[in-house]
């Protein structure tokens, strides 16, 4: 089994992945016992040199040393390492790409290089046929270039063909395999656990919700909702079909995507309640299962059959709003009161981050759907992203304190994220952009043709993603928005985008919320926006690059702006 020599300990320790051409094109730092290594390795050894010679004018590009001096902390038979830890991490962080030999028997200075190549984001290139760990589960052809050693005089010219996209996604997945599996003995040894568990067919453990703590017991917020309507029944909503979303739906299939799992973030290690799938049955079987709604009965229509069936390729659901409050008490609760009647809702989740609790005398308004106050760890902004178990179905809708929408523009952002179920899906759009004079990224909220965030504070996504922030997301981050007491929705944002390699989308016309009885909001702050951009070059530095993703499009309903006949009646009055 490998083991590390140098542990890992912070993300933003590690070199950038930008530029993706560093300085270097290929080096190969390594002490050659010729004693010990084969005819057809010093033939290699003999054909680098030649190359190195050949192509003289090009000595930063290819940097090899076979006669350097040894680091005698790892003994080998064949190739030893080459100088201090430090020596080598500083090579690897300038050369895109890093030269293995494979040897003739195991070799821990063979592992050792390797890991050092994947953690300082040198992609490997291996000569020869050896085995790789966990080669059965991991696909290391999307991480490494693997050649015969017959081949080794025309490594320049293979390498040159590579184009940036290749390189960068080669080492974007050398990352990725690292962090996940490689970065200490303990990740090493929880993925040896993990193997086997795949090998017996057994499930990983399954992903654990967040407990929250309740102020006050359900039971008290259902008695203050009844008497805020006294005697007045006919002020109270009425009942709403309660759905939930199936769970572990899909647990024993995933044994088909096993490949698929070990090769992307995050890895097989935990089973998942729910995964983003935009898989889709074909119509022809939609129409004969209870759970579809089709519109108009499959027949299609105009906004009078629209509105009322939910349509589209998936079966009925309901999501779950969940609002971040902090002592602003009566704006929430009118918010909530807009809230009444409103399609799809399952729940309301209020996220209690003020440091006493709430009063018992709060008159929580009835809007017929559960109302679930909760605290979670202290006053932090990640709070909003906890998956709390009252959360119960896929779609989350996360809510600012002070933001009112229409039931329309809730309504439309739910039916678009359904057919998107892996993007965040909502309505103010921002854009990061480039300082040429600072050369640092900046948070820009004017007016563009293109944005590449949408932030949390109206927005869907699936909740899939809050296991992943608080789970897989790099601490750093976590503690970053602790920090400044900002920047939540970027982590978020950056979070979705790595994973997915896809922007979020935008939907309707609206940029921006007002709240008329608000005396302060952060926005308003000069401090606020310097923070946003500071957030943004420090996740950077997390991340090892920009993930982030520019879109030039927004969605809106399909009747948008059309004209229609004086009897048809458009999906929605305004969106």
């Amino acid at each position: 089994m490998p083991f590390i020599l140098t542990n890992f300990t912070k993300h933003s320790e590690l070199p950038s992945m930008i530029p993706i051409m560093r300085r270097h094109l290929l080096s190969f730092h390594c002490y050659q016992r010729l004693a010990s290594i084969s005819a057809i390795d010093r033939l290699v050894v003999k054909q680098l040199h030649e190359l190195k010679v050949h192509k003289a004018e090009l000595s930063n590009e290819l940097l090899f040393d076979t006669n350097c001096t040894a680091d005698l902390s790892v003994s080998d038979n064949e190739w030893q390492l080459c100088e201090s830890f430090s020596k080598r991490a500083s090579i690897l962080s300038s050369s895109t790409f890093s030269l293995l030999v494979c040897p003739q028997k195991h070799s821990v200075s063979f592992w050792v290089r390797f890991q050092e190549a994947l953690r300082f984001g040198a992609v490997p290139v291996i000569l020869g046929d050896c085995s790789l760990p966990f080669d059965e589960v991991i696909d290391w052809k999307r991480v490494s270039i693997q050649l015969p050693k017959s081949r080794t005089g025309e490594l320049y010219y293979i390498l040159k063909m590579y184009s940036l996209i290749d390189v960068f996604y080669l080492r974007l997945h050398g990352r990725d395999m690292y962090l996940q599996y490689f970065q200490s003995n303990e990740t090493i040894i929880s993925s040896a656990i993990s193997l086997m568990i795949e090998r017996v067919k057994q499930l990983p453990a399954p992903s654990k919700d967040f407990q929250g703590i309740y102020p006050y017991n359900k039971s008290t917020i259902q008695a203050r909702m009844l008497s805020s309507y006294g005697n007045n029944a006919l002020l109270k909503p009425p009942s709403i079909l309660s759905v939930s979303s199936p769970k572990f739906g899909h647990n024993f299939s995933i044994w088909s995507s096993a490949f698929e799992r070990w090769n992307s973030v995050p890895g097989p290690f935990v089973t998942y309640s729910n995964l983003p799938r935009t898989m889709f049955l074909p119509p022809e079987v939609q129409k004969d299962l209870p759970g579809f709604r089709p519109i108009n009965n499959g027949k299609g229509g105009d906004g009078r059959y629209f509105s009322a069936s939910l349509g589209g390729n998936t079966e009925i659901e309901m999501f779950t709003i969940i609002i971040l409050t902090y002592d602003r008490l009566p704006i929430l609760l009118n918010i909530i009161s807009n809230l009444h009647g409103l399609q799809h809702l399952h729940k309301i989740v209020v996220v209690w981050n003020l440091a006493s609790n709430p009063g018992l005398d709060i008159a929580w308004p009835d809007i017929g759907v559960p109302i679930v106050v909760v605290r979670g760890n202290g006053n932090s902004l990640n709070n909003r992203f906890l998956p709390f178990t009252d959360i119960e179905t896929e779609a989350v809708l996360s809510l600012d304190d002070d933001v009112t929408l229409s039931h329309e523009e809730i309504n439309f952002a739910f039916r678009v994220w359904r057919e998107n179920r892996d993007r965040i899906v909502g309505f103010p759009g921002r854009l990061h952009s480039w300082n040429s004079e600072t050369n640092t990224w900046f948070y820009n909220r004017d007016l563009s043709c293109e944005l590449s965030l949408v932030l949390t504070g109206a927005a869907f996504f699936h909740k899939y993603y809050m296991h992943l922030y608080h789970n897989y997301m790099p601490a750093e981050i976590r503690e970053k928005v602790d920090e400044l007491l900002n920047c939540e929705d970027l982590a978020f944002n950056f979070l979705v985008a790595h994973v997915t390699r896809k922007p979020p989308i935008k939907v309707t016309v609206r940029r921006t919320f007002l709240c008329n009885n608000c005396e302060q909001t952060l926005w308003q702050d000069s401090d606020h926006l310097k923070e946003r951009d500071t957030c943004i070059n420090f996740f950077e530095k997390v991340f090892g690059y920009n993930p982030l993703i520019y879109t030039q499009f927004r969605a809106d309903s399909v009747l948008y702006h059309t004209r229609i006949g004086k009897e048809e009646v458009k999906c929605y009055k305004s969106v």
